[in-house]
């Protein structure tokens, strides 16, 4: 991903930080090295323009969701995008969450307090939605799960 290229053009500081949560390579890029390489090559630019477009459009989305739908839906959307991005299809047909996060760190993603992510995995394992086996989750009934998400699609 890329990180700062909002302040980048704004000429403000980042005051973002960010943590990884699997193996990375991270690579800085100088403001210099950036422009010389956008006046030698316009391409680019759009390039920038179009992720920063993206962006855009997923912080809207994130803002919304935070404004308009509960804890559940959002904890239900992260466990969705979980699968997207780090799901693993098991022989017995589940969906094994393979990302350690903790509940603090979950709780921080989905915009609340570190119990109620504890509550509602609790309410998802007990309605079928997800299983648990020692520290690692797997989605056991996506359909449902999409259902609690409340996803505009």
């Amino acid at each position: 991903d890329v990180l700062g290229h909002r302040s980048l053009f704004s000429k403000e500081n980042y005051t973002a930080t960010a943590t990884v949560i699997e193996d990375s390579t991270i690579c800085f890029l100088d403001k210099n090295f950036i422009y010389s390489a956008l006046h030698k090559n316009p391409e680019i630019a759009l390039t920038l323009i179009e992720k920063l477009s993206h962006d855009m459009g997923i912080a809207e989305a994130r803002s919304a969701s935070m404004s308009q739908k509960n804890a559940r839906e959002r904890l239900a959307a992260l466990f969705l995008s979980f699968e997207e991005s780090y799901g693993v299809k098991t022989d017995d047909g589940r969906i094994k969450i393979d990302i350690k996060l903790s509940r603090e760190e979950m709780a921080s993603l989905v915009g609340t307090a570190p119990e109620t992510i504890i509550r509602l995995i609790t309410e998802f394992k007990d309605e079928g939605i997800l299983t648990q086996e020692g520290k690692v989750l797997f989605i056991s009934n996506k359909t449902k799960l999409t259902e609690f998400a409340n996803l505009d699609i």
